[in-house]
């Protein structure tokens, strides 16, 4: 496992080229100029001053506290050529005695950039994308085992972290910044990659991260409440996922219409996209028309598609989420090129960690680990779960410190549908522990059972030694997670860990 990317292999270029691909002006010693030495050559680009190398633009963003202009000498000695920034940190910028290219709004610049450092990887890479509230890591790991069943060197970028070639890098955003993306296609290409699939966050979208790329294909899930601390409300939150779905940011999209966001979304795209070649292919997997329609009985699924497709098929995780999962990673992929026959056969293998993963043990409940953290994901582990046995679904779960405060009681109300409640830590963060959970709890209703455990490993041992072997125990939250966040600090911390533990703990 790697913790840092390492710089691909670029040919140097000229400031000048940087300064007309971003339609900046350039300030040099103080006063705007347009002379460009051209023995200034940029090798590479960063927004963090720390991972400066020399030859490398520092771009220098506004912050919630400190613009990062004011970073720009410490840049500057770590052998940055030149700063990009806008006008506000011009002047702090001017400090490290650099070259300063001045944008409007250097964070929408960064992307392109970013793209023209490093060499648009992007268009050398056939690029799939996948967004929306719940599914996302899901759909990318399908997509993966999907394409390489079919022969084509793949890589990923996701919550899990970034996979090509054998490598591992450690990833702590969904999508990361537009110059670690840039770097990461790049260094995918130099290994013979062929193929990408990357998560999509609205954040990230928001935050211009992906701009400088055009997908050859974008998948979209769902979309339920999350992320409402940063989009304030579900209509600007929409706004941002379907910033991602038409000609100018993708050549094909893949919608699932199960909710009534993918079916204004499909409506919405398909308006403008006839007329510029873009196409729209539609999914679903609770009966709505589509193109693409699966339909399932335990782990069993029936699809149906466009050319008089039909495939019979295994889900590789139970539940209806799942069946949609399938049917957009499938879509995806025909439209890749891969042969439907290849990628159902390929999805039905997927194992994806912390996603619906099973630990078992003889004569024990089931024990399901979900990275479920939203109400209506939830709500689906939940409906999944009584699917799964015939007596009480035990549900272990918090809420994420300094994140989404307003869901916290639509997740205990989502709570609500199991037998017993057991509310405990998550990563709190910042935020006080017993507040959280206080309004976790406030949502659950009904004759539901309720507990606080503020430890989530007793937590997790309590939920299992209260459950029978007939019962279904949900922890949910973390998922693949390795940490749990307190404050500043990461603490060890493995949900899958802690339930095996828990499981052996009880047999003996």
């Amino acid at each position: 496992m790697q913790d840092r990317l390492h710089r691909p292999h670029v040919a140097p270029l000229e400031l000048s080229d940087l300064v007309a691909e971003v339609q900046g002006t350039l300030h040099i010693g103080g006063r705007e100029s347009t002379e460009i030495d051209s023995r200034l050559l940029i090798t590479g680009i960063t927004h963090s001053s720390s991972e400066v190398v020399h030859g490398d633009v520092f771009a220098g963003l506004p912050g919630r506290r400190l613009h990062g202009a004011s970073f720009a000498s410490a840049a500057a000695d770590q052998g940055a050529v030149a700063v990009l920034t806008d006008e506000e940190g011009r002047v702090e910028a001017e400090k490290s005695r650099l070259p300063v290219v001045v944008v409007p709004n250097p964070r929408s610049a960064l992307g392109p950039a970013s793209a023209l450092i490093y060499g648009n990887p992007g268009e050398r890479i056939a690029l799939a994308g996948v967004t929306g509230t719940n599914g996302k890591t899901t759909v990318t790991a399908m997509l993966v085992a999907a394409l390489t069943a079919a022969g084509k060197a793949t890589g990923a970028i996701g919550t899990l972290g970034v996979t090509f070639g054998g490598k591992y890098i450690s990833g702590v955003r969904t999508t990361p910044e537009a110059p670690d993306i840039q770097a990461i296609l790049a260094l995918m290409s130099e290994e013979g990659i062929s193929s990408a699939v990357m998560e999509v966050s609205s954040i990230a979208v928001s935050e211009h991260r992906v701009d400088g790329l055009v997908f050859d294909v974008m998948g979209f899930t769902n979309l339920t409440q999350d992320h409402l601390d940063y989009h304030h409300d579900m209509e600007s939150y929409f706004a941002a996922k379907a910033q991602m779905f038409g000609p100018e940011r993708s050549r094909c999209s893949v919608i699932c219409v199960d909710d009534e966001w993918g079916q204004r979304l499909a409506a919405q795209v398909g308006e403008v996209s006839a007329s510029h070649g873009h196409q729209v292919v539609t999914v679903s997997a609770s009966g709505s028309p589509a193109d693409w329609r699966i339909t399932h009985q335990g782990m069993a699924a029936h699809i149906t598609g466009p050319d008089e497709v039909t495939i019979e098929m295994r889900l590789p995780m139970p539940g209806a989420v799942n069946a949609a999962n399938t049917a957009v990673a499938l879509a995806m992929a025909v439209h890749l090129g891969v042969a439907p026959g290849t990628a159902a056969g390929a999805i039905g293998q997927v194992r994806v960690p912390g996603r619906c993963e099973i630990i078992e043990a003889p004569q024990a409940p089931l024990v399901i680990v979900d990275y479920a953290h939203t109400p209506d994901a939830i709500s689906r582990m939940v409906h999944l779960a009584r699917e799964a046995v015939t007596g009480r679904v035990v549900i272990v779960l918090g809420a994420g410190g300094d994140r989404d405060q307003s869901k916290r009681p639509l997740m205990g109300a989502a709570a609500s549908m199991g037998d017993h409640v057991v509310v405990t830590d998550d990563n709190p963060r910042d935020e006080d522990p017993a507040a959280i959970r206080a309004a976790v709890i406030a949502g659950v209703t009904g004759p539901v059972d309720v507990e606080d455990i503020a430890d989530r490993a007793t937590a997790i041992r309590h939920a299992i030694a209260i459950a029978s072997e007939r019962d279904v125990v949900l922890v949910l939250g973390k998922g693949h997670e390795t940490g749990q966040q307190i404050g500043v600090q990461i603490l060890p911390f493995d949900d899958r860990e802690i339930a095996r533990a828990a499981l052996a703990e009880e047999r003996t």
